[in-house]
């Protein structure tokens, strides 16, 4: 069996690993106990071919049939490791814990340093109290733990802690006892502190690192800037800074990490661009008025992470864990998908989702949830939101409600173009920091630019230190709610609910509310600037007409409904009776009638089973659905109001 084994490690050390799983397959029959030896090779093999969650498993047996210290330590770190790409922090920690137990010496140096950088993420401060100090003093993790423990405190409101490890590193760095600094290293160091501290505060550590006369720091400082709140490394000193700041340590630090793995990939910032942290809130701001419009962001697609590229799962407490697949369709985009992960869960991005999301709270408000929902023809898909009291809502669900509104659909044709690999359906893309940036209705869209291959935000003319918000989609305040869990009312139009119905003159209608918009470029002069409102697709079969979708306007687009329902009718007049414009106009008025009846009896019935549920749900959901039926039902109001006003004056 030694020979075997022998040949089994010349193939792993040949880095041959399937032809080694092969071999080993061979050895150890099913039915035979597992031997130590073999399952260290076989777990070598299984990470190296990027199946950890196998690996892990063999690790795990292999460290139940060795009482070795060492080979118990062997296992546990690998271990952790697998368990790290799975994205399952919490389990990486433990084995960890467990693997210094065993050796705490500085030779595990190294573990211990992933251990804090783990237990930061978990926003478990006591772990990383208790397990930094050794770290302390050794010159290759000294900066970097003491600049770790002062983002802890911080994060834990010990502003005073934060200051007192920021004071000793200024200080370290001035007397060059117990470390030698590089410019990046002091850069970190200044930028922790104007991100940490308040700013009388920062700028007096800096004062106090530039005023310095030690000769050792001289060549350092030139190449520092001291009085910036935060500097990309040379690396990426082409691109414009980007401005980093909250009162959230972790995700801050994951921002900067972000920001510079993106310009590393060719991304685009405008200058003057601050992301805000606050709690778990993010926002994408200016510093600067500016007078004209201009690109924000610009993100490569090859920054752009797909989503079928991975695996998705919860852990405790809602941490999200991401898993890359063997094969990829974008794999320049993991190291960025795995800081948004670590970003989502440093602002308990899940967490808040759950709680927050007005269709989770809504169980137990069975009638309620299918009232609401049925305002929209794909109400099927919202379906499994709902969950009865006391029930656990399905992970998968909670994930893909989250997602659904984080991310874009690329078609197929170019994904294949831009990734390189054979693509033959709709991909959905995360965009980085740009999907940062609020929605609300007139704001910019976004943009494909498909010769720089680029994904762009813009912003509009403003004061300095406003919001920049994109508009996502044409969205109603019920689709704002449905998507992104607020009632946006910045919209002035609402889209009529499904409708089946019979005119008067025969012809059955089914009215739905589809979000695909006509082509601008197709319509005729007359309707052109009906673009927004008229329906992307009109069939008629017999005496059949499907319309995808009919919008009720603001007063300010008053005739736009039956300019629609008209241009509708005449696009699918296949006996030409509508040729008659007496015919046509009594057509429309009765569709326009029967559009208005309808949704004024939904938005009723609505507010009514909201009113019944103010003690059966959350305060804030409570909020946004009264906010939503208010807007929806003054805006059909107004409609009619108008409507009739203009019966009038035309009798």
């Amino acid at each position: 069996m030694k020979d075997k084994l022998d040949n089994i490690r010349v193939l792993v050390n040949q880095r041959k690993f399937k032809k080694a799983l092969q071999l080993l397959k061979k050895y150890t029959p099913p039915n035979k106990p597992c031997h130590y030896e073999c399952l260290i090779l076989e777990a070598q093999c299984l990470t190296y071919e990027a199946n950890d969650q196998l690996g892990y498993l063999k690790f795990q047996q292999a460290l139940k049939l060795t009482d070795n210290i060492l080979e118990q330590k062997h296992c546990l770190d690998n271990m952790a490791a697998s368990a790290e790409r799975l994205g399952k922090q919490a389990e990486a920690l433990y084995c960890l814990k467990h693997s210094l137990q065993l050796d705490g010496s500085a030779k595990s140096a190294h573990q211990r340093f992933s251990l804090l950088k783990l237990a930061q993420a978990l926003n478990d401060p006591a772990t990383v109290e208790q397990y930094a100090p050794p770290l302390l003093g050794l010159s290759q993790y000294h900066l970097a733990v003491t600049l770790l423990l002062a983002e802890t405190a911080s994060q834990s409101g010990q502003q005073q802690q934060a200051l007192d490890c920021l004071q000793q590193l200024i200080t370290d760095i001035i007397t060059g006892d117990r470390l030698k600094t590089t410019p990046e290293e002091v850069q970190r160091v200044l930028n922790a502190c104007h991100q940490l501290l308040p700013e009388k505060k920062a700028r007096s550590l800096s004062h106090a690192l530039e005023s310095s006369d030690t000769k050792h720091l001289a060549p350092v400082l030139s190449q520092t800037k001291v009085r910036t709140g935060f500097t990309p490394s040379p690396k990426h000193s082409n691109n414009s800074p980007v401005s980093i700041s909250g009162n959230n340590p972790a995700a801050q630090r994951v921002l900067s990490e972000l920001v510079a793995e993106l310009q590393s990939l060719g991304a685009e910032f405008t200058p003057h661009l601050m992301l805000l942290v606050e709690d778990g809130n993010l926002s994408v701001r200016l510093n600067t008025a500016s007078e004209s419009s201009g690109q924000c962001v610009g993100i490569p697609f090859s920054a752009m992470p797909i989503v079928s590229d991975y695996h998705f799962s919860l852990a405790q407490n809602f941490t999200l864990q991401t898993q890359p697949k063997h094969k990829m369709l974008n794999p320049s985009a993991a190291r960025v998908m795995q800081l948004m992960t670590t970003l989502y869960n440093a602002c308990n991005k899940l967490s808040d989702w759950r709680n927050s999301y007005p269709l989770f709270a809504l169980a137990g408000c069975k009638a309620l949830f299918s009232k609401l929902i049925s305002a929209r023809s794909d109400h099927e898909k919202f379906r499994p939101y709902y969950v009865e009291v006391g029930e656990e809502l399905n992970n998968e669900t909670l994930l893909e409600s989250f997602f659904a509104s984080r991310v874009l659909g690329v078609a197929a044709e170019q994904v294949s173009t831009w990734t390189g690999n054979s693509c033959d359906t709709e991909q959905l893309v995360f965009i980085p920091l740009a999907e940062l940036t609020n929605h609300q209705m007139g704001a910019p869209r976004f943009q494909f630019d498909s010769k720089k291959r680029h994904f762009s935000s813009y912003y509009n003319a403003g004061k300095a230190g406003r919001e920049i918000f994109a508009q996502y989609n044409f969205n109603d305040p019920m689709l704002s709610v449905l998507m992104y869990g607020f009632a946006d009312t910045s919209a002035s139009w609402l889209y009529s609910i499904p409708l089946h119905f019979t005119s008067p003159s025969g012809l059955t209608f089914d009215i739905a509310n589809e979000l695909q918009m006509a082509d601008r470029d197709k319509l005729p002069a007359n309707i052109a600037d009906l673009a927004e409102f008229i329906p992307g697709v009109v069939k008629r079969t017999d005496d059949h007409i499907y319309i995808s979708k009919l919008v009720i306007p603001a007063i300010s687009n008053f005739d736009s409904l039956k300019r629609c329902i008209s241009a509708s009718l005449l696009a699918v007049d296949i006996d030409g009776r509508f040729k008659n414009p007496e015919m046509l106009s009594a057509e429309v008025g009765q569709i326009e009638q029967q559009v208005i009846n309808a949704n004024q009896q939904y938005w009723r019935e609505l507010s009514i089973l909201v009113s019944e549920h103010t003690q059966t749900i959350s305060a804030q959901a409570l909020e946004i659905l009264d906010r939503l039926c208010h807007f929806s039902t003054a805006q059909i109001q107004a409609y009619q109001k108008n409507r009739v006003s203009n019966a009038i004056l035309n009798e």
